[in-house]
């Protein structure tokens, strides 16, 4: 799961960069604009350093991921790279008329699967604990009935 994105990443920052090595096109953008590209794809190109350190600690698969760390990729994935990613895209295409790119709709994409899984996980994970004290309880309710019916018999 850690390493499934980070081609299709690198490749994006890569193609976000290339509007920065032709000289009109960077004139034309707004003050900090490409200072933020810049930024945006150093992030890029550094997350995938964290699944590497994380495959390393949990011995490559030998150990359990944490869920919190699985958490937190999926946010920096999908908040701090995609979203960015898709925010510079637009302004770069609809204000200064740059190329479009196909890597918008690979941000687009990848947010979208990250928030679904995101609302998936905390909405089912509370109906499933609700679920589970409910059968839980049933549970032991259940037994007792059964065995006071038995012993009145």
């Amino acid at each position: 799961m850690l390493t499934t994105t980070v081609l299709f990443d690198i490749l994006d920052g890569v193609d976000i960069l290339e509007n920065l090595f032709e000289k009109d096109v960077r004139e034309s953008f707004p003050a900090g604009l490409a200072r933020t590209m810049i930024v945006i794809c150093c992030l890029n190109f550094m997350l995938p350093t964290l699944p590497l350190f994380t495959l390393a600690k949990t011995r490559f698969g030998l150990k359990k991921l944490p869920e919190k760390l699985e958490l937190l990729h999926k946010i920096g994935v999908a908040y701090i790279v995609n979203l960015p990613l898709l925010i510079t895209r637009m302004i770069t295409w609809h204000g200064l008329s740059a190329g479009i790119s196909i890597f918008i709709l690979k941000n687009v994409i990848a947010i979208a699967l990250v928030t679904f899984e995101l609302v998936e996980e905390f909405c089912c994970k509370k109906s499933r604990e609700a679920n589970d004290n409910i059968a839980e309880s049933n549970h032991t309710n259940i037994p007792m009935e059964r065995h006071s019916a038995e012993t009145d018999i």
